[in-house]
């Protein structure tokens, strides 16, 4: 999920996400399961498509649960 805010655009892929990505995410403000991106930057294409392919990863990891 992303949100825009006066100053930054917010990105939520989870805290796992967050942790995953630590090293690559260290010149942006990060919080819990949360990333900011300053809008007078441009985005950071490539590392978005990672951790949401992590996401996707993940989600269907997940989903295999509940499958019987």
């Amino acid at each position: 999920m992303f949100g825009v805010f006066k100053h930054h655009i917010g990105f939520y892929p989870t805290t796992a996400a967050v942790k995953a990505f630590a090293k690559e995410l260290s010149k942006f403000g990060t919080s819990k399961g949360s990333i900011q991106f300053p809008l007078e930057k441009p985005l950071p294409l490539a590392l978005i498509r990672k951790i949401t392919a992590f996401r996707v990863r993940a989600s269907l990891e997940q989903d295999r649960k509940w499958r019987t």
